[in-house]
């Protein structure tokens, strides 16, 4: 378990409420929450390298023992939000020492929430900050983060959109014009105006031999879609830079490989650039036309010091 020491200390000594804590910056790398019983872990999406962040996250008072999924992260106040599946089912807020509060969120349905983002409008002072779940038998719902937390909160449906019944499992808000969008299993890509309260079809992009769902999403600053397969852990990228799509077909391709899993959700600082973290990277140095840096998905390799028996 990835705690801090004081948290340890209320969990086994006495009990305490340790409050979460805001995450420092906009972090380059991906967050995936996987398994049952939650595990958040890191994903550089250069590299693929997944790195235990929590083995096990925790209430102010109790573990968790059961799935937290939906997630986003609010790039205007730095902490990450999900849906606990733990009874009683509930909107937690997640910080940087793995901390979750429970926020009282009236007016959801009950049932457990596993699409989820946060979407964040506005600059400086003007910033908004609002928590989108979607559920296929129950619509699209928006849960506002900018009041006092500690209060109640009442969720609004979108109105509509209990008929929409995609088949995602997750979505991902675009940096720059704040549209939606997910991928079906078939690789039907959608589209979603959460302004107008619709959902289009953009196209079918290629997933090659994946089925099953693409449980994570998330994007960069540059507007580079990254979506991933439960089965075999693929992440996929598609260049969304020009949003919404017009005039263009999106095409996808298998930009690296992760973690699979069976239950897992994705989220990611949408503003931060993704940035080569792991210097054991490698890309080559050929020239420009043989599409070998990071920026066209070039082919890369671990570098493996190996050191004399003997020097």
């Amino acid at each position: 378990m990835k705690l801090n020491k004081l948290a340890t200390a209320c969990l086994v000594i006495f009990p305490c409420a340790v409050l979460s804590q805001p995450f420092e910056s906009c972090p380059s790398q991906a967050f995936l929450m996987q398994d049952a019983n939650a595990q958040l872990y890191g994903i550089d999406l250069v590299s693929a390298k997944p790195t235990v962040l929590a083995s096990q996250l925790t209430f102010a008072n109790e573990l968790n023992t059961n799935s937290v999924n939906a997630v986003g992260f609010n790039y205007k106040d730095q902490y990450m939000y999900g849906y606990s599946k733990q009874t009683p089912g509930s909107v937690v807020q997640l910080g940087s020492n793995y901390e979750m509060n429970r926020l009282n969120v009236q007016g959801l349905p009950a049932t457990n929430f596993y699409v989820g983002d946060i979407q964040v409008v506005g600059e400086g002072n003007d910033q908004r900050a609002t928590y989108y779940v979607y559920h296929p038998n129950f619509g699209l719902y928006g849960i506002n983060l900018d009041g006092d937390l500690d209060a109640s909160i009442t969720a609004s449906l979108l109105p509509n959109t209990n008929t929409w019944k995609l088949s995602i499992y997750d979505f991902a808000f675009h940096p720059a014009s704040n549209l939606l969008y997910a991928v079906e299993p078939n690789g039907n890509l959608y589209e979603i105006d959460i302004a107008a309260n619709t959902h289009t079809l953009i196209t079918q992009v290629d997933v090659g031999d994946d089925t099953g769902a693409f449980g994570a999403a998330y994007f960069d600053v540059k507007g580079q879609f990254y979506f991933s397969n439960n089965k075999s852990g693929k992440i996929h990228k598609v260049d969304l830079s020009v949003s919404p799509v017009v005039g263009y077909t999106p095409v996808a391709n298998v930009f690296t490989s992760g973690p699979k899993s069976s239950q897992n959700d994705g989220a990611r600082c949408a503003i931060a650039e993704v940035k080569v973290t792991d210097s054991s990277i490698d890309f080559g140095d050929a020239p420009a036309p043989y599409n070998t840096s990071l920026e066209q998905s070039g082919a890369r390799h671990l570098l493996t010091l190996i050191v004399p028996a003997q020097i």
